[in-house]
């Protein structure tokens, strides 16, 4: 999972055809990506390019684990992103146990799947 420090990213997925690449969203400092493969074990369904120059946190499974464990909404807020990202369709490839779920019981469930994975 990497959390944007400064500067700007673009998220961007490929488009079925001749098209290019589809502007999925910008993120900018406090804003994060990647959080499907680290906490729901799901393959990447996006590419992230900077705009500008930028730092980044990186954080691992052990480090969020205790992030989330000092910090339990922590958790919620995620599953909250995660969610909102999928209803508004910035995540194509919704996990099976959540497509055609609304946002807040595809929160719900991500959130479960958080809690079981980092054994809060």
């Amino acid at each position: 999972m990497f959390i944007v420090q400064g500067g700007q990213v673009v998220v961007t997925r490929e488009h079925g055809g001749t098209d290019g690449d589809v502007e999925l969203a910008r993120l900018g400092p406090g804003m994060f990506f990647g959080e499907m493969a680290l906490v729901a074990r799901e393959g990447r369904t996006a590419t992230v390019r900077a705009v500008t120059p930028f730092s980044m946190l990186v954080i691992d499974r052990d480090a969020l684990r205790g992030v989330l464990r000092a910090a339990p909404d922590l958790a919620e807020h995620i599953s909250r992103v995660i969610a909102e990202r999928q209803a508004a369709g910035l995540d194509a490839d919704a996990t099976k146990s959540t497509r055609g779920a609304g946002a807040d019981e595809r929160s719900s469930l991500l959130l479960e799947r958080i809690r079981r994975f980092f054994s809060l």
